[in-house]
């Protein structure tokens, strides 16, 4: 974490993030705004976005469900009391015991998980295609902003990725700039994430990213 000269809280990165699962889990940057959520990897020569929508889940209502309440338990504030005096009698497993019996929602299939919707692949020419064929990479998400952003320079041309979603439109946008020679040309791909069926039933696997 570091704090740029408008004292941006910002996380930084010298390296694009891995495309693996642990790369999408760990290393590529989070950007949402409730409804809408994205992970930026950060490419050379290329970008990847893995994006979900909040409609896309895999819990209820179901079909023959009367009671669902989303997963939601009603009126369970009441037991803060007694978990409170646990606590402060410093008897910890029994503070414990209370939490996990009436706090914790019910695990049942219609409490569902979200869903990756899919990916959105784009490739660039004359941008190289690896670290070693760059300088000055950066990669970076200013939280302050919410912005991720991508730069380096490939051939005396600095290119220049920034990625947001907005709250009030309810979109992914993506910048692309450039300084220099080169030509910023690209090609944009969408794959949606395999065997999703609205009225499929799924695992809480289901909810992993799917390389």
């Amino acid at each position: 974490m570091i704090r740029n000269k408008k004292q941006d809280y910002v996380l930084a990165y010298k390296q694009p993030a891995s495309t693996t699962y642990m790369g999408w889990e760990e290393e590529a940057l989070p950007i949402g705004n409730g409804s809408l959520g994205a992970k930026v990897f950060g490419l050379i020569g290329a970008e990847r976005i893995q994006f979900n929508e909040k409609s896309l889940w895999s819990g209820g209502p179901l079909p023959d469900s009367s009671d669902y309440q989303g997963g939601n338990l009603q009126d369970q504030h009441n037991f803060l009391a007694e978990i409170r005096q646990a606590l402060e009698k410093r008897d910890y497993n029994r503070a414990k015991e209370l939490a996990e019996q009436h706090l914790i929602g019910p695990q049942t299939s219609q409490y569902g998980t979200y869903l990756s919707f899919g990916d959105i692949h784009i490739e660039f020419s004359q941008q190289g295609n690896s670290l070693s064929q760059v300088t000055d990479y950066q990669r970076q998400l200013n939280i302050s902003k919410a912005l991720a952003t991508t730069s380096y320079a490939y051939k005396g041309t600095r290119f220049e990725r920034e990625a947001f979603t907005s709250f009030p439109d309810d979109l992914l946008v993506q910048r692309f700039t450039k300084e220099g020679l080169e030509t910023l040309d690209f090609t944009i791909e969408l794959s949606l994430t395999c065997d999703l069926a609205s009225d499929g039933k799924y695992e809480q696997e289901k909810s992993d990213y799917k390389e």
